[in-house]
């Protein structure tokens, strides 16, 4: 049992004692307040204090866990075990920084209520972070510092940290099921006219061949897809654009459509099914109450999601999803910069910093998506993969999770998109293991 003293006990320390502790190393822990520590001499004591406690692991609080409110913290930076930290207080000591105040910091996106940045989509960019300021956006920084902290509560006390094993989770955004498949013959005419009007009359012709049967859609490769994830033992999770009110943002097939319905029938069981809410559905409840119910037809109750555009806004947009039955977010990283958005791959509980306590809803943050590579980082599929390859070295130093997002049309035959499915299947190979190891920590 490890004994954990505090000034205050407070819903934001139990909070990240909680994940800390029981969550990630697999110990449980009692919190005390730090004038009730007699007898305890002997025992694994953890002391998270404004005073020095001899044999104890002193943790020095920054402050930011002892309060309610959300103010300016001075985020102080350091380098500790060749890792990035912050709320660096305690120059020479074992832990020289508020380990539970920036992990807080970190999961609670405390930053993100402070800043009124936002991009033309009204997103939270990378570019305006604390991890970015300080360049350790590319490093799983909370599962680092909880990392270390696990082993020196082991050499120093004998405590076993649970052993982790390394998990990947593919995961998809729907957002365009079918380039030309499933669209009225308008839209047909001119996209050909504007086709040969652009010199691509490759394209017109294969648009035209695919209306007609002889060649198939480049962006439906859903049968590739469910073959290949069930070769390598993975189950991915789709996340369905499921808009009625098409828009140059949501470019969806019909969901209404009997093609659409037969796609959604066809993969339920074979593929854990999430909503992809639209683009202005935050804005109003009843629509993305409408998108959900649809999905429900075919995957009920519908309890994961991730956003489209990866767009949100704290606290409001998970309080939308709240309350709507979502339990499970799949938004946490940013569009602009592909990263750990939280200093975690590992999921979380949300931290409702207004309402100043846990939720019931569970985020699980991403580290990598393609379409950040090929749109905001303008890179090549050859670069984007190196980058994703250290994201993957990154995350197996602690064997946590890894969760990806791709598109279906990037994985498909569009000519845009060559060189996609091959790294993809390297991808696969590296999350099983097929590749040569590298050290770990």
């Amino acid at each position: 049992m490890l004994y954990i003293a505090a000034d205050t006990i407070t819903p934001r320390l139990t909070y990240t004692l909680d994940w800390i502790f029981r969550e990630q190393l697999g110990m449980d822990y009692t919190c005390l307040p730090s004038d009730k520590t007699d007898g305890l001499s002997g025992k694994a004591l953890l002391n998270y204090s404004s005073r020095q406690m001899p044999g104890a692991v002193n943790i020095r609080p920054q402050g930011i866990l002892y309060q309610s409110d959300t103010r300016e913290q001075p985020v102080t930076y350091h380098r500790w075990k060749h890792t990035a930290v912050i709320f660096y207080n305690q120059p020479g000591a074992p832990i020289p920084f508020d380990l539970f105040g920036a992990v807080f910091f970190m999961l609670s996106r405390y930053e993100e209520y402070l800043s009124g940045a936002r991009d033309k989509h009204g997103r939270y960019p990378a570019s305006r972070s604390v991890a970015t300021a300080y360049s350790f956006l590319k490093e799983p920084v909370a599962d680092l510092w909880v990392w270390h902290l696990g082993r020196l509560l082991q050499k120093q006390f004998g405590l076993e940290p649970r052993e982790r094993q390394f998990t990947f989770l593919p995961t998809f955004d729907i957002d365009t099921a079918y380039n030309y498949l499933d669209k009225p013959l308008w839209k047909h005419m001119l996209g050909g006219i504007r086709d040969i009007a652009k010199g691509k009359v490759g394209q017109a012709v294969l648009r035209y061949k695919v209306c007609r049967g002889r060649a198939e859609d480049p962006y439906d490769n859903f049968r590739w897809m469910e073959d290949i994830h069930h070769q390598y033992g993975f189950k991915p999770t789709y996340f369905w654009l499921l808009s009625d009110r098409r828009s140059s943002f949501d470019t969806n097939n019909d969901p209404d459509s009997e093609r659409m319905q037969h796609l959604l029938q066809r993969y339920r069981d074979t593929v854990a099914y999430g909503i992809h809410p639209s683009y202005d559905s935050h804005r109003d409840p009843g629509v993305l109450r409408q998108e959900i119910q649809l999905l429900e037809q075919y995957a009920a109750p519908v309890a994961k999601s991730r956003q489209h555009y990866i767009r949100f806004t704290l606290p409001d947009t998970y309080r939308t999803l709240i309350a709507q039955g979502i339990t499970e977010d799949y938004s946490m990283g940013y569009a602009d910069s592909n990263g750990f958005r939280a200093g975690t791959s590992n999921p979380f509980p949300w931290f409702d910093l207004r309402d100043n306590k846990r939720t019931d809803l569970l985020v699980y943050p991403f580290v990598f998506m393609e379409a950040t590579s090929i749109f905001y980082e303008k890179q090549s599929p050859d670069r984007a993969f190196e980058e994703l390859e250290r994201l993957y070295w990154a995350i197996r130093k602690t064997n946590s999770l890894m969760i990806t997002v791709f598109h279906n049309y990037t994985l498909g035959t569009a000519g845009e998109y060559k060189g996609w499915r091959q790294h993809y299947l390297r991808l696969l190979d590296l999350a099983t293991g097929n590749f040569a190891p590298k050290p770990i920590l």
